[in-house]
């Protein structure tokens, strides 16, 4: 979810998915599903993924209800406290080998997702045919919010207290994940579709949406292939308007790379 939407948080404090990815396998690309802060791998149920391809959804230790919540296991890169994209991409690469998924991968990321698809994606630019990045949470948005002097711009502690540990180690890793996206030139080849919602949240500061669309707009300039598309829609594109996010998927399988 995004990051600073603090009205947006309060529904997804009780989560209900296990901790075992959903692998669907294809002759096609696989899908691989990022969900947001706070969510699971059940916030994609309504999205479909085209014909062909393969579909990849997990969920990062310390959400669901599954053996490792159960027990109360993290990652042991978790214990100093944050959890940056580094660390979300070295897991998913694991969870990927185990499950013997190989690439092509067309990478979903939603909100704070969107940071940590980014990551693998520069990691692993060969494997990687395209991304959509849902209504995301992209490098500098913080540091644009504060500029323009917006409420909202850090989650309040009241907030962020009800936070699962999770949720909150994965805001204190933030600096560290955008810091680490300071060049992402290895994604120049890759086709990448920005889908960005236009309804403001409940309480919204009014500027946030322009911001927040502004900042799509300039990261998709920094890219040959990328695009940025309005969806008439709240923050969770992929429940309100999930045949919107499974069009942008097909056509990146139909694209390939390099715009083609």
């Amino acid at each position: 979810m995004t990051l600073f939407r603090c009205l947006a948080l309060l529904p997804l404090l009780a989560a209900c998915a296990t901790s075992a990815p959903e692998v669907t396998r294809a002759d096609g690309p696989t899908v691989i599903f990022e969900a947001g802060l706070g969510d699971d791998a059940s916030v994609w149920n309504s999205v479909a993924v085209p014909s062909g391809l393969g579909r990849f959804a997990w969920t990062r230790a310390g959400y669901g209800l599954g053996a490792e919540l159960a027990v109360g296991q993290f990652w042991p890169e978790d214990a100093d406290g944050r959890r940056n994209g580094a660390e979300v991409s070295t897991h998913l690469q694991a969870e990927l080998n185990a499950n013997r998924v190989e690439g092509p991968y067309i990478l979903v990321g939603h909100s704070i997702g969107g940071l940590y698809v980014l990551d693998f994606a520069r990691r692993h630019a060969n494997q990687v045919q395209g991304i959509v990045l849902v209504d995301p949470r992209l490098p500098g948005f913080t540091a644009r919010c504060t500029e323009l002097a917006l409420s909202g711009c850090e989650v309040p502690k009241l907030l962020r207290m009800a936070l699962s540990e999770a949720a909150r180690i994965e805001l204190d890793g933030v600096p560290e994940t955008e810091a680490a996206l300071a060049d992402l030139s290895a994604l120049s080849a890759i086709p990448i579709t920005i889908l960005v919602s236009t309804k403001p949240s409940i309480g919204e500061d009014p500027g946030w949406r322009t911001a927040w669309a502004q900042q799509a707009a300039d990261f998709a300039a920094r890219f040959p292939h990328a695009r940025v598309i309005p969806v008439q829609s709240g923050h969770y594109i992929q429940t309100t308007a999930p045949q919107t996010v499974s069009e942008a998927i097909s056509a990146l399988a139909s694209q390939g790379r390099n715009g083609a």
